[in-house]
């Protein structure tokens, strides 16, 4: 391995030895003996001088180490054992775990086998065929098994979930992969057991020291919403938030939704002749974009109602950095799924029916209540769903949105007044 000597500062490559004081090394050039520091990892895998057989039998390689790696998950070390084993550093090999020895002799690929037994994985052959049958149900879950484009939009994101390494982020405590990162902002997903669920997906802005996560924003593909559609909406959502996508060169749904709405009136009334095949190439486009456009006139009044209530800290400006992410769900129990995640940004909403609820401030868990009252979006109340789940727990929190379902708004407790926008149907 490369070492630098502490007395002459003469670099080579050498091998290193571990006594009672730790890791040293020789150098060749002024024959000084000097510390080397390894690195730290719950994994340690080093390569010894293919000489050096007597240390077959050993528990711990202490002697001619000429390369050492440390790793802290199972996975990540596999990765590299992967490749390692086509392409050895030498034929003499260690793997320990915790200073405990697993495995050590010459390098064979087939010891694979040893550590996937080991940790409870699988050897490349099982995990692929794993993954196809992970893709078939999830197929087959989403109903996409008669559309080709939605079958590939299953595969796509399966194996992205499925090859991708394990996002370690403090306070994360759900197992999602790291699929993408990019500017201080992370894309992942996970794979829910419950076959009710299937897949979601997320995007996060690292904290500053990238030690965790926040201001999330979430794509189910068991939403209505979404679907099959999830990693794509996941995928945008990423390129704008970390830069990829330059947003003034983007649309939004809404944005779309209008554009849509526009070229087809000027369509219907001869507006647009010269236009007519690039208008209709982009309508098409728009249609199969996967935009449910009946329901977009209801998030833009709902947009409009929050416009001058819900605004970034001064803080958090620039404000496009933080923009509408209205998404409708299709029962109370997802709706108090994503009130359990936390840490959403500002601006992000959701809509059950004839009720909606806004993040007033990012990780504040301050949620603006608003219902859909003869066609305009009428505030009521602002609402603490985490800490009301954590005080008074999951069924009282799902009879409280019943009730609020259940109850017209001028009933309701904090009826906010006139302050309501028209939703145009």
């Amino acid at each position: 391995m490369k070492c630098t000597c502490l007395a002459c500062e003469h670099q080579f490559e050498g091998s290193i030895s571990k006594d009672e004081l730790g890791w040293h090394s020789s150098c060749p050039e002024c024959d000084s003996s000097f510390d080397v520091d390894v690195p730290d990892g719950k994994i340690v895998m080093v390569f010894i001088d293919n000489s050096d057989t007597e240390h077959f039998a050993e528990s711990e390689p202490t002697s001619n180490v000429v390369s050492y790696y440390a790793f802290n998950t199972p996975t990540s070390f596999m990765a590299t054992w992967e490749e390692k084993s086509k392409n050895p550093d030498t034929m003499l090999y260690f793997v320990l775990e915790n200073d405990k020895w697993i495995c050590s002799g010459a390098c064979d690929p087939n010891d694979y086998e040893i550590f996937a037994s080991y940790w409870g994985l699988d050897s490349p052959e099982k995990r692929l065929k794993i993954q196809k049958e992970k893709i078939d149900a999830a197929i087959r879950h989403a109903g996409a098994a008669g559309d080709l484009d939605a079958a590939d939009r299953v595969k796509e994101y399966v194996t992205a979930v499925d090859n991708a390494p394990l996002l370690i982020a403090e306070g994360l405590e759900s197992p999602y992969k790291k699929i993408l990162e990019y500017n201080g902002y992370v894309l992942a997903g996970i794979e829910y057991e419950d076959s009710k669920y299937g897949y979601q997906f997320a995007t996060w802005q690292y904290t500053g020291d990238k030690s965790g996560v926040q201001f999330g924003h979430y794509y189910p593909t068991w939403s209505q919403e979404f679907g099959t559609t999830a990693f794509n909406e996941a995928k945008n959502d990423f390129a704008l938030r970390s830069g990829l996508m330059i947003s003034e060169r983007s649309f939004s749904k809404e944005k779309l939704a209008d554009i849509y709405e526009l070229l087809n009136v000027g369509l219907r009334m001869g507006l647009i002749p010269t236009l007519e095949k690039n208008a209709d190439e982009i309508m098409k486009q728009i249609e199969d974009s996967g935009i449910d456009l009946r329901a977009t006139s209801k998030i833009d009044s709902l947009i409009a109602a929050c416009e001058d209530r819900v605004r970034p800290a001064p803080h958090e400006y620039p404000a496009h950095d933080y923009p509408w992410g209205i998404k409708e769900v299709d029962c109370v129990e997802e709706l108090l799924d994503v009130f359990e995640h936390g840490n959403w940004s500002v601006r992000t909403g959701f809509v059950l029916g004839d009720l909606a609820f806004i993040e007033q401030i990012s990780g504040g868990n301050e949620w603006l209540a608003l219902k859909l009252d003869e066609g305009e979006w009428k505030s009521f109340d602002s609402i603490s769903f985490y800490h009301m789940l954590e005080k008074d727990g999951y069924d009282h929190c799902r009879e409280f949105i019943e009730r609020l379902q259940e109850t017209p708004w001028h009933e309701l407790k904090y009826p906010s007044g006139p302050e309501s926008h028209t939703m145009q149907m």
